[in-house]
């Protein structure tokens, strides 16, 4: 399903741009 496919990226996307943020705050 397209919803699902969306759903996967931006899950891998937001998980990326979080660890970059949560690095950088310690």
């Amino acid at each position: 399903m397209i919803l699902g496919w969306c759903a996967s990226i931006f899950f891998e996307k937001g998980t990326s741009i979080f660890a970059k943020f949560s690095m950088n705050s310690k």
